[in-house]
């Protein structure tokens, strides 16, 4: 008999188990906590990524502006107007906007110490192309003889 009425509190014991709203809700505000600190972890890293993004978007543009300079036997050049990357070729000595390469990612400034274009010949107007987003830089430079790097 005695072991009859161990087996129901111990059946008892079990249908009762779970969490109570208290515990729950300390769950819940302790998930929260730990995701908002999570996302401000993260949100250099977003900056970091926009910023790599544009960066490689200015350089495939000058890439692609060299080689249309040689292809075309004119020069080519890249122009960023608001956010638009834009190509740009010489005719009748008047640069005339060509195509649109890509918008840059929103808050990402560019200055140019000098914008780079390309001649016929393969040689180039160097210059350097500085973007920023929040606390970070990155720079694209386009040397004399036509070489496009990253420093």
């Amino acid at each position: 008999m005695r072991s009859a009425h161990v087996s129901k509190i111990k059946l008892l014991r079990n249908i009762h188990r779970g969490f109570t709203l208290i515990e729950l809700l300390l769950a819940l505000a302790l998930l929260g906590i730990l995701l908002g600190l999570g996302i401000v972890s993260l949100s250099p890293l977003v900056a970091q990524s926009h910023l790599d993004t544009a960066t490689s978007y200015l350089q495939s543009a000058l890439e692609e502006a060299q080689i249309r300079a040689l292809r075309n036997l004119r020069s080519y050049r890249v122009q960023l107007e608001q956010q638009e990357v834009w190509l740009e070729s010489k005719q009748s000595s008047r640069w005339q906007a060509e195509q649109l390469w890509e918008v840059l990612p929103e808050g990402v400034s560019v200055t140019a110490t000098r914008w780079p274009s390309f001649s016929a010949s393969g040689f180039a107007v160097g210059g350097t192309l500085t973007l920023q987003l929040e606390d970070w830089t990155r720079q694209v430079r386009v040397s004399p003889v036509g070489r496009i790097y990253q420093p």
